[in-house]
């Protein structure tokens, strides 16, 4: 018949074992296809983009991150939309100083392949325990005719609307 010390000891063994396995969890975010106006020195261009993120800290502790864009540029002289898709990743090299918490995600990727000094600084907020984010981006670019620095800004929208139905690439 077990002791009262050896049930305590049984006792506070499972709690330790329990601590441990639920800090042992990978921290996870999921960003679903998120919308964005595209702003450069303040002024809303005919540029839009979409992105979906996949991040996640490992339990051995090495982070990594995956993200997909779609950018999404307005041509009123062919009066259609050219979508052009991009992947980024830890992995490639596209993403870079990854930094994951329990409700905030940050990195900075670089979508454009041909140009990678034109990078975009991501932060994702979730909102709660939900799967509900807040998310920006911003730059800082050179202008390619004036070679003067420029803002760039990914402002979130609910909802992107598209003058013309012809979308290509």
């Amino acid at each position: 018949m077990p002791t009262h010390s050896s049930r305590s000891f049984f006792a506070l063994l499972v709690g330790v074992l329990a601590l441990s396995v639920s800090a042992s969890e990978p921290i996870s975010h999921s960003v679903q296809w998120l919308l964005f106006e595209i702003v450069e020195d303040g002024v809303v261009t005919n540029k839009r983009a979409a992105l979906d993120i996949y991040a996640s800290q490992s339990v051995n502790g090495k982070p990594w991150a995956e993200a997909r864009v779609a950018v999404l540029t307005i041509d009123h002289a062919k009066r259609r939309v050219e979508l052009d898709p991009f992947y980024c990743s830890t992995d490639r090299g596209t993403i870079r100083d990854l930094r994951i918490d329990d409700d905030v995600l940050s990195f900075e990727m670089m979508p454009f392949p041909l140009s990678p000094d034109r990078p975009i600084r991501i932060v994702a907020s979730r909102e709660g325990k939900s799967s509900i984010y807040r998310v920006s981006g911003a730059g800082i670019w050179s202008n390619f005719f004036t070679k003067n620095p420029m803002t760039i800004e990914w402002k979130q929208v609910s909802s992107i609307e598209l003058p013309y139905r012809t979308i290509g690439r």
